[in-house]
């Protein structure tokens, strides 16, 4: 057994705030399976199991793309409002 973690930032508008949500689980892995014919008139146990606690642990990030991100792809938030405002003024002119 392994402990891990999930980091994840959801929203779409992220005005500098970080909001995270962080869940914590326990996954299985390395799972060994044998299967083989069993006497039933055996003595010998039905099943082993061993279960082990590792000391690592993984640690998982998920974040969204947001309109912030959007806006600085684009060139930066004061060029896509100065766009936006040109294009306003020059319709407000043409009328």
């Amino acid at each position: 057994m392994k402990k891990a973690e999930v980091l994840t930032q959801d929203k779409l508008i992220q005005l500098g705030e970080l909001n995270q949500d962080n869940y914590s689980f326990h996954q299985v892995e390395k799972i060994r399976e044998y299967s083989l014919y069993r006497d039933p008139e055996s003595v010998e146990p039905l099943m082993n199991i061993f279960i082990r606690m590792d000391n690592a642990y993984d640690v998982n990030e998920r974040q969204i793309y947001s309109i912030m991100d959007l806006f600085g792809d684009f060139g930066g938030v004061i060029e896509v409002l100065m766009i936006l405002g040109n294009l306003f003024v020059s319709f407000i002119a043409t009328n």
